[in-house]
């Protein structure tokens, strides 16, 4: 029963005894024990990876840029390689101040009783310099190496637009010609959309030069597309207990879920014809792809001027350039085709903007329980004091509160994607951003606190705690926690053995049909977000620290070249080919979240050095006047770095592409052989209606061209 239409429904037991008679339940019995083909599942898994313009597979030596990754993808691996170059570079400059951390004889003193493994650690930190000893030589280090990290910073944000630039000149797709409208009616057709941009600049020779190639209306389909997937997932199961019957005897579950199969399928077969019958309504947005590069950036251009506040808040269009005089539309440029979550545009910016509110709410509550649960067993007053325990229980207590994190975090990789695919966004770029942010934003928070947290873990023979002993508790929390994820997150990524392994060893071999076999070899999908927040994890860390825990840099330096390696072998043998991202998610990371590590860097480094020199044993100290040549040089590259971070970072540094490229950009989108498209994902129930009108419907995408043997002569293609 539905809210329009009450269908009667044979009850289940009346439908089983009709269908232990009926002919299909006769066929499946004597169709034989379908043979599942493996290498079919492994052929078909290895033809969704990425593969060179032959057909190969890439050779793992090959040059990121001379490989079809697109934007997003491309300048991921740009910023990790880069990202490890530099984190080797600050290594360097603090070699001094590490090589002096470590002559320092404070750990080894009798009344600190701090015991192995971390007492080495805690050599080598600020910590292990004498109360009052003067930290000059420290100071102008961290400044040298700030500055160094500040100007890579800059040169790392235009050197990034720049292979953006190339990317996108090197590879061509639908995205270079088209623009997206939002704004529209939902009674909007295409020759309306068409005929508008194809006359929005006035010429005065007379003659047309903005030429429409194709309009892509956004339709809501999202109804059908649901109960589609919905049969396709019933009649999956359909076909599992069929072929299950038929590899035994029949027995009365069998049977019972064939019918409850059979029963669902009636009934989503009478939703979608009714849905079917509702009339196709714009969701507001359309992609117009137009002849000429230079066309759509021209139309961007020219509705840019329309919007106040740096560009971000549109103002009312004057009258004559409304649509049908009415509609204040507004465009953009347009995203990759297969950037788009089609089934999202329907969602405005008010009902995101309360979805981002409650997802933001509740992923607040989920980070302050895990903040808790590792407050909990940290605490020394919560469990145990460890001043005078063994180094068995001390580094069993370090292995539980790694293990407690990781769980933590563990937990967080799985609710985020979730919360990200409840907040509708329209781009699967903007969803990585997302997804990058929270989980960056919530495993750092949790590593910090439960660091800070053992500030008062474990004490000296006279019952004092130090800086020196927060060294050896917290700080060795933070190196275990840049060692697993070194090491244990590395190798978790490279094996994968919770989807690849697990599906392809363990799962397929319970696999009853073809299709379930070919489920379980299916190789997973990239995620950039995941791989961008654990490398800023890892960089982030290392200057939050690096100060008083020089040798961070070296770690996360390490941990980067391994990510690199084994990011750059996955995706050219392992996962299924990444989506075609804009820059949005490399933006956030250079444009943001580094200068942030940088401030963070600058000031949590002033607050070391002062309580190393004038507090060792309190969490609270006033500044010293034996540091102002310090405070001097860290204070003046943290106005540096403020004072650069809107013109050099967040404003796009405007790159000028070479002449070679330029032209061949001229090419018109016609003569461009397998160009990518527009192409809305269509119901099974429309595409009949669509083939028969000639694809004259309004979601209708103009055939592709074949690119002709004169102008195949004339560009590099």
């Amino acid at each position: 029963t539905n809210h329009t239409t009450t269908h009667h429904i044979e009850p289940i037991e009346r439908m089983a005894a009709m269908y232990e008679s009926s002919p299909l339940l006769n066929a499946c019995e004597d169709q034989d024990d379908p043979d599942l083909d493996v290498e079919q599942a492994q052929q078909l898994a290895e033809a969704t990876v990425i593969r060179n313009d032959a057909g190969q597979f890439y050779e793992l030596n090959t040059a990121i840029d001379k490989i079809k990754l697109g934007v997003g993808v491309g300048l991921y691996f740009f910023f990790v390689r880069y990202m490890a170059w530099v984190l080797a570079l600050q290594g360097l400059f603090s070699l001094p101040a590490l090589i002096s951390n470590a002559q320092g004889k404070a750990v080894f003193s009798d009344d600190q009783d701090i015991s192995f493994p971390r007492n080495l650690l805690a050599a080598l930190s600020l910590g292990n310099h004498a109360a009052g000893e003067p930290v000059t030589m420290h100071g102008i280090m961290d400044f040298v190496s700030s500055i160094a990290f500040v100007a890579f910073v800059c040169f790392f944000r235009r050197e990034q637009n720049r292979k953006k630039e190339l990317i996108q000149l090197s590879f061509r797709t639908a995205a270079d010609y088209s623009i997206q409208v939002s704004g529209l009616p939902p009674d909007v057709l295409e020759t309306e959309v068409r005929n508008y941009f194809f006359r929005s600049r006035s010429e005065a020779s007379g003659e047309v030069s903005r030429e429409v190639h194709a309009v892509i209306l956004s339709i809501d389909h999202s109804e059908l597309l649901d109960l589609q997937a919905e049969m396709d997932r019933t009649k999956g199961e359909r076909d599992h207990w069929s072929v299950a019957q038929n590899r035994r005897n029949p027995t009365k579950e069998c049977r019972k879920k064939l019918v409850e199969c059979e029963h669902t399928i009636i009934a989503l077969e009478k939703k979608m014809e009714e849905a079917q019958d509702k009339p196709e309504l714009c969701t507001g947005h359309a992609f117009v792809t137009f002849l000429h590069e230079t066309d759509a950036k021209d139309c961007v251009a020219e509705f840019a001027q329309f919007y106040k506040f740096f560009g971000l808040l549109p103002r009312p269009l004057p009258a004559p350039r409304r649509f049908r005089g009415v509609y204040n539309i507004s465009v953009r440029r347009a995203p990759q085709p297969s950037d788009i979550i089609w089934a999202h545009l329907k969602y405005g910016p008010w009902s995101r903007a309360w979805r981002q509110l409650l997802t933001t709410v509740f992923s607040f509550i989920l980070v302050l329980f895990a903040t808790a649960l590792i407050a909990a067993v940290n605490g020394k007053h919560l469990l145990f004091p460890i001043s005078h325990i063994e180094v068995f229980e001390a580094v069993g207590l370090n292995i539980v509160t790694v293990l407690v994190i990781l769980i933590s975090n563990i937990f967080l990789f799985v609710a985020i994607p979730k919360l990200a695919s409840f907040e509708k966004y329209h781009y699967h770029s903007n969803v990585e951003v997302f997804v990058m942010l929270r989980l960056f934003f919530f495993q750092v928070l949790n590593t910090v606190i439960a660091s800070l947290i053992m500030w008062d873990a474990s004490t000296s023979k006279t019952g004092h705690t130090n800086w020196l002993h927060w060294y050896a508790d917290g700080g060795y929390l933070v190196f275990n926690v840049m060692v697993g994820d070194c090491l244990l997150m590395n190798a978790i990524e490279y094996f994968r053995p919770f989807d690849v392994m697990y599906n392809r060893r363990w799962a397929a071999k319970k696999a009853v049909t073809q299709k379930e076999l070919n489920e379980c070899w299916a190789p997973p999908e990239y995620s950039l977000g995941m791989r961008y927040q654990f490398v800023l994890k890892a960089v982030f860390l290392a200057l939050f620290f690096g100060s008083g825990m020089p040798f961070a840099y070296f770690l996360a330096g390490l941990l980067l070249v391994l990510t690199y390696w084994i990011d750059k072998y996955n995706v050219l043998r392992v996962y299924t080919r990444p989506l075609n991202y804009d820059d949005s998610v490399a933006t956030v990371a250079a444009a943001f979240v580094l200068p942030m590590a940088a401030v963070f860097h600058l000031c949590v480094g002033l607050y070391f050095y002062t309580v190393v020199v004038e507090c060792p044993d309190s969490l609270e100290c006033t500044p010293s006047s034996k540091l102002s040549l310090t405070y001097c040089l860290l204070l003046a590259n943290l106005a540096a770095t403020l004072g650069l971070w809107y013109p050099l970072l967040i404003r796009t540094p405007v790159v000028e592409a070479a002449d070679a490229w330029t032209r061949e950009k001229l090419t018109p989108y016609n003569t461009v052989m397998g160009i990518a498209q527009y192409n809305q994902p269509i119901p099974e129930l429309r595409q009949g209606n669509y083939e028969e009108s000639g694809g004259q419907g309004v979601t209708h995408t103009e055939p592709g061209y074949f690119i002709s043997s004169e102008v195949y002569d004339s560009f590099d293609t």
